[in-house]
């Protein structure tokens, strides 16, 4: 009996692990978001993750910043005017920032074209995945301003993980 009792529970421990194993897999081949991708399916809240590094030449002093923050976006709605409201904690920080706006201010601030101009540079790569869970957002910018002296470049990484 003990011998029976033993092997029913390597049985229950291998079908344990069979079904907890068994969660869909996720692509992680990443396509270009264009904004005829925009649609339903990012409505809701997505987990983010952001990378920033920043580096400022004023005259002959330079300083660099570099954080992450983790946080959560939230999409009311796709439509223009809906409500989008950002939640995150830089690290090291405790207190959390909450910034309330529309879709159409979230598109602004991240989803817009490479643009070039005689005093700076903007870069942006959009990807998203196949089964649209997850966005990566990465963007550059750079700058010069010959006449004060004041030099800036820019990296940021999103990552947005639909919950």
């Amino acid at each position: 009996m003990k011998k029976l009792s033993v092997l029913f529970s390597i049985f229950t421990v291998l079908m344990a692990v069979t079904f907890t194993s068994c969660t869909p897999e996720v692509s992680e081949e990443m396509d270009s978001f264009t904004e005829d991708m925009i649609g339903e399916w990012m409505i809701g809240t997505w987990d983010m993750f952001n990378s920033t590094k920043s580096t400022t030449v004023n005259g002959e002093e330079e300083q660099t910043t570099e954080f992450t923050a983790t946080g959560t976006i939230e999409f009311k709605g796709i439509e223009d005017d809906s409500e989008c409201i950002i939640t995150f904690v830089r690290e090291g920080e405790v207190e959390e920032n909450k910034q309330i706006g529309t879709f159409k201010d979230f598109w602004q601030m991240f989803f817009i074209d490479t643009e070039d101009t005689e005093n700076y540079t903007i870069d942006v790569s959009l990807n998203v995945n196949k089964e649209r869970s997850k966005i990566e957002i990465n963007r550059t910018s750079s700058g010069e301003y010959d006449d004060i002296g004041y030099k800036y470049k820019d990296s940021m990484s999103y990552i947005l993980t639909k919950r």
